[in-house]
Protein backbone atom coordinates (compact mmCIF):
# COMPACT_ATOMS: atom_id res chain seq x y z
CA UNK A 1 0.00 0.00 0.00
CA UNK A 2 1.08 3.58 -0.72
CA UNK A 3 -0.36 6.49 1.26
CA UNK A 4 -0.66 10.18 0.43
CA UNK A 5 -1.18 11.78 3.83
CA UNK A 6 -2.91 15.16 3.89
CA UNK A 7 -3.48 14.81 0.16
CA UNK A 8 -6.04 17.58 -0.20
CA UNK A 9 -7.82 17.43 -3.53
CA UNK A 10 -4.74 16.38 -5.52
CA UNK A 11 -3.40 12.93 -4.78
CA UNK A 12 0.22 12.34 -5.80
CA UNK A 13 -0.64 9.30 -7.94
CA UNK A 14 -3.41 6.86 -8.82
CA UNK A 15 -1.55 4.04 -7.03
CA UNK A 16 -1.71 5.95 -3.71
CA UNK A 17 -4.51 5.96 -1.15
CA UNK A 18 -5.32 9.63 -0.56
CA UNK A 19 -5.96 10.41 3.12
CA UNK A 20 -7.28 13.77 4.30
CA UNK A 21 -9.54 15.09 7.06
CA UNK A 22 -11.64 17.16 4.66
CA UNK A 23 -14.54 15.44 2.93
CA UNK A 24 -14.58 18.37 0.47
CA UNK A 25 -11.16 17.31 -0.82
CA UNK A 26 -12.76 13.97 -1.76
CA UNK A 27 -9.90 11.78 -0.51
CA UNK A 28 -10.02 8.01 -0.82
CA UNK A 29 -10.14 7.91 2.98
CA UNK A 30 -11.42 10.74 5.17
CA UNK A 31 -9.78 10.60 8.60
CA UNK A 32 -8.14 12.82 11.21
CA UNK A 33 -4.40 12.26 10.95
CA UNK A 34 -3.94 13.66 14.46
CA UNK A 35 -6.01 10.93 16.14
CA UNK A 36 -3.81 7.99 16.96
CA UNK A 37 -3.49 5.14 16.31
CA UNK A 38 -4.56 5.18 12.68
CA UNK A 39 -6.69 2.38 11.31
CA UNK A 40 -3.83 0.80 9.34
CA UNK A 41 -1.94 -2.32 10.38
CA UNK A 42 1.73 -2.23 11.34
CA UNK A 43 4.20 -2.36 8.42
CA UNK A 44 1.43 -1.99 5.82
CA UNK A 45 2.75 0.93 3.71
CA UNK A 46 5.70 0.62 1.37
CA UNK A 47 5.60 4.35 0.59
CA UNK A 48 4.20 7.50 2.18
CA UNK A 49 3.96 10.88 0.51
CA UNK A 50 3.22 13.92 2.64
CA UNK A 51 3.23 17.31 0.92
CA UNK A 52 2.44 20.52 2.76
CA UNK A 53 0.76 18.89 5.72
CA UNK A 54 3.28 18.84 8.60
CA UNK A 55 3.26 22.64 8.94
CA UNK A 56 -0.46 22.38 9.79
CA UNK A 57 0.14 20.14 12.81
CA UNK A 58 -0.47 22.18 15.99
CA UNK A 59 2.58 22.88 18.14
CA UNK A 60 1.21 21.17 21.22
CA UNK A 61 1.70 18.10 23.37
CA UNK A 62 -0.81 15.35 23.98
CA UNK A 63 -1.01 13.10 27.00
CA UNK A 64 -1.37 9.49 25.91
CA UNK A 65 -3.19 6.80 27.87
CA UNK A 66 0.09 5.41 29.21
CA UNK A 67 0.97 8.81 30.76
CA UNK A 68 3.50 9.68 28.06
CA UNK A 69 3.37 13.33 26.97
CA UNK A 70 4.38 13.73 23.33
CA UNK A 71 4.52 16.55 20.78
CA UNK A 72 1.96 16.11 17.97
CA UNK A 73 4.58 16.38 15.20
CA UNK A 74 6.67 13.70 16.90
CA UNK A 75 3.59 11.52 17.40
CA UNK A 76 2.64 11.97 13.74
CA UNK A 77 6.06 10.68 12.64
CA UNK A 78 5.90 7.81 15.13
CA UNK A 79 2.61 6.76 13.56
CA UNK A 80 4.02 7.08 10.04
CA UNK A 81 6.88 4.86 11.21
CA UNK A 82 4.50 2.29 12.70
CA UNK A 83 2.45 1.84 9.52
CA UNK A 84 5.45 1.79 7.17
CA UNK A 85 7.22 -1.41 6.21
CA UNK A 86 10.98 -1.87 6.73
CA UNK A 87 12.85 -0.09 3.94
CA UNK A 88 9.74 1.91 3.02
CA UNK A 89 10.17 5.34 1.44
CA UNK A 90 8.85 8.56 2.99
CA UNK A 91 8.66 11.72 0.87
CA UNK A 92 8.09 15.07 2.59
CA UNK A 93 7.54 18.63 1.33
CA UNK A 94 6.88 21.77 3.36
CA UNK A 95 7.38 25.54 3.07
CA UNK A 96 10.73 26.92 4.13
CA UNK A 97 10.53 28.88 7.40
CA UNK A 98 12.58 31.61 5.70
CA UNK A 99 9.95 32.50 3.11
CA UNK A 100 6.55 34.21 3.03
CA UNK A 101 4.57 31.09 2.00
CA UNK A 102 5.26 29.65 5.46
CA UNK A 103 3.54 32.66 7.03
CA UNK A 104 0.81 33.53 4.54
CA UNK A 105 -1.54 30.62 5.31
CA UNK A 106 -3.36 31.25 8.61
CA UNK A 107 -3.74 27.50 9.15
CA UNK A 108 0.03 26.94 9.37
CA UNK A 109 0.91 26.12 12.98
CA UNK A 110 4.67 25.47 12.73
CA UNK A 111 7.73 26.80 10.97
CA UNK A 112 9.97 23.83 10.30
CA UNK A 113 13.68 24.00 9.58
CA UNK A 114 15.16 21.33 7.35
CA UNK A 115 17.49 20.53 10.24
CA UNK A 116 14.57 18.93 12.08
CA UNK A 117 15.16 15.89 9.85
CA UNK A 118 18.08 14.89 12.10
CA UNK A 119 15.61 14.25 14.94
CA UNK A 120 13.94 11.52 12.88
CA UNK A 121 17.12 9.38 13.01
CA UNK A 122 17.67 7.34 16.15
CA UNK A 123 21.51 7.37 16.01
CA UNK A 124 21.53 11.19 15.90
CA UNK A 125 19.08 11.44 18.80
CA UNK A 126 21.04 8.92 20.83
CA UNK A 127 24.20 11.01 20.47
CA UNK A 128 22.79 14.53 20.83
CA UNK A 129 19.45 14.28 22.66
CA UNK A 130 19.39 10.88 24.40
CA UNK A 131 16.58 12.05 26.70
CA UNK A 132 14.17 12.19 23.72
CA UNK A 133 12.03 9.06 23.72
CA UNK A 134 10.94 9.09 20.08
CA UNK A 135 9.73 5.76 18.72
CA UNK A 136 10.95 5.97 15.14
CA UNK A 137 14.07 5.67 13.01
CA UNK A 138 14.36 7.13 9.52
CA UNK A 139 17.49 7.35 7.38
CA UNK A 140 17.74 10.61 5.45
CA UNK A 141 18.54 9.84 1.80
CA UNK A 142 18.26 13.37 0.43
CA UNK A 143 16.99 16.80 1.23
CA UNK A 144 16.59 19.63 -1.23
CA UNK A 145 15.53 23.23 -1.27
CA UNK A 146 13.56 25.02 -3.95
CA UNK A 147 14.93 28.50 -4.44
CA UNK A 148 13.35 31.56 -5.98
CA UNK A 149 14.22 31.80 -9.71
CA UNK A 150 16.10 35.08 -9.28
CA UNK A 151 18.31 33.52 -6.62
CA UNK A 152 19.00 30.44 -8.76
CA UNK A 153 20.19 32.65 -11.60
CA UNK A 154 22.36 34.82 -9.35
CA UNK A 155 26.08 33.94 -9.59
CA UNK A 156 26.25 33.45 -5.81
CA UNK A 157 22.72 32.10 -5.46
CA UNK A 158 23.43 29.18 -3.14
CA UNK A 159 25.49 31.22 -0.68
CA UNK A 160 23.08 34.14 -0.98
CA UNK A 161 20.08 31.92 -0.20
CA UNK A 162 21.30 31.08 3.30
CA UNK A 163 21.28 34.71 4.38
CA UNK A 164 18.17 36.21 2.80
CA UNK A 165 14.46 35.93 3.43
CA UNK A 166 12.34 34.55 0.55
CA UNK A 167 15.32 32.93 -1.17
CA UNK A 168 14.46 29.34 -0.22
CA UNK A 169 10.75 28.71 -0.83
CA UNK A 170 10.27 25.02 -0.10
CA UNK A 171 12.05 22.04 1.43
CA UNK A 172 11.71 18.42 0.37
CA UNK A 173 13.20 15.21 1.73
CA UNK A 174 13.40 11.52 0.96
CA UNK A 175 13.76 9.19 3.93
CA UNK A 176 13.88 5.44 4.36
CA UNK A 177 12.35 3.51 7.25
CA UNK A 178 14.86 1.62 9.40
CA UNK A 179 13.29 -1.34 11.20
CA UNK A 180 14.15 -2.51 13.68
CA UNK A 181 15.40 0.77 15.12
CA UNK A 182 19.16 1.12 15.22
CA UNK A 183 20.89 0.92 18.59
Amino acid sequence: MKLDLGCGSQKVGADYVGVDNSQYAKPDLCMDLLRFPWDFPDDAAEAVHCSHFIEHIPAEDRLEGNGRRVDLLVRFFEEVYRVMSPGGMLTLRWPSPTAEPAFQDPTHRRFISRHFLAYLARPWRKEYVPQYDFRMDFQLLSDKVMMDEKIVKHKEGSRFAHYHFNAIIEVSAELQVVKPMRA
